[in-house]
């Protein structure tokens, strides 16, 4: 299970996403230069070839025995347009023909590549097949990767939904930004119409002569399913806090995110093993194209600037777990003259 929001300040915006699932998968921060060949790892019959346009920063997952390939599963680019996929259950993903093919778990590399804003990402689907892996084709990937759909945000505030089911692609402009994961999209969206009484307003009636806080927004899901995770971001997006810079605005998002959090063993599978648990967060400021990250066991958040890496010809890759966690503020309490006699 996972979470994706965006957030829009005047002309500043923002998209963020959370991943949660009940296993570990292995993750990098990876810096991706301009000009880098794709894909590593081609569909054997009629593969889109291309060469990366811009420079992005993203989550890598690497291919199950092979080092030298990695899939991208969360991003930004150099023009602040991003990338997420999240999982979908029940995706059934195109057949390759006679368009170009590319593997689903390559997709979000080839949008980031090659695209700075949504409309132009729409001009190219209808090009492509995106294809699932058939077999053990590409060896070893068969079982390692789960179903996915996808969502890209621009500078300019827009949004498309990609999805895959039975075997075509299906596309959808989203006003706020706001994906989970199954029901599909379209569904989603007809679920908030249950939920269309919530508001950020208390209710006027007072009880022991005051306004109980909250009440506008009785009856908001907050167990961690999709469908309820889906209604409760897409209220809390609709927040009319004006933050008043930047940290306020990353900030937001991270708030937002964490009203969908879901703790480490907090949920069972029906035979008791582990299921969803919130492993990391990202948050993407596509106007200044900066790229922020932290995980479960670190709150810190740490920033990656584009502007300063677009030009690099080099790829490089860190680990998101970063191990300073905390900032140690002791010696602000200390009497440095006191000490110091």
């Amino acid at each position: 299970m996972c979470d994706h929001i965006a957030l829009g300040f005047n002309q500043n915006f923002i998209s963020a996403r959370q991943l949660d699932l009940g296993f570990d998968i292995p993750t990098d921060v990876c810096f991706v230069p301009r000009n880098q060949e794709f894909p590593l790892l081609p569909p054997v019959h009629n593969p889109l070839k291309w060469r990366n346009q811009y420079s992005f920063v993203a989550v890598g997952v690497p291919h199950p025995g092979n080092n030298k390939v990695t899939y991208y599963v969360d991003g930004l680019n150099e023009k602040g347009l991003s990338v997420g996929a999240l999982t979908l259950a029940g995706t059934q993903y195109s057949e390759s023909g006679a368009k170009l093919s590319i593997y689903y778990v390559d997709f979000a590399g080839w949008l980031l590549g090659r695209f700075e804003s949504v409309a132009e990402v729409e001009s190219r689907l209808a090009d492509i097949a995106v294809i699932g892996f058939t077999g053990n084709n590409p060896p070893g990937a068969a079982v390692a990767f789960l179903d996915l759909h996808f969502i890209v945000s621009d500078a300019t505030g827009h949004h498309l939904v990609i999805e895959f089911t039975n075997g075509a692609m299906h596309t959808h402009r989203s006003e706020n930004g706001v994906m989970t994961n199954a029901p599909t999209y379209d569904w989603q969206l007809a679920n908030l119409n249950n939920y269309f009484r919530l508001t950020p307003r208390n209710s006027p009636e007072k009880f022991g002569g005051e306004e109980v806080g909250g009440t506008g927004l009785f009856g908001l899901p907050g167990d961690p399913t999709p469908a309820s995770r889906f209604v409760r971001l897409t209220q809390m997006a609709k927040s009319v806090y004006a933050p008043k810079n930047t940290q306020e605005e990353v900030g937001l998002a991270v708030q937002i995110l964490k009203t969908t959090s879901i703790p480490f063993g907090s949920c069972l599978t029906s035979n008791g093993h582990l299921d969803a648990q919130s492993q990391w967060i990202t948050v993407r400021d596509l106007t200044r194209r900066i790229f922020y990250f932290a995980s479960a066991f670190n709150p810190s958040l740490y920033r990656v600037n584009l502007d300063e890496l677009k030009s690099s010809p080099v790829s490089r890759q860190i680990s998101l777990q970063q191990t300073n966690w905390y900032q140690d503020v002791t010696s602000q309490f200390l009497d440095k003259k006191a000490l110091s006699a």
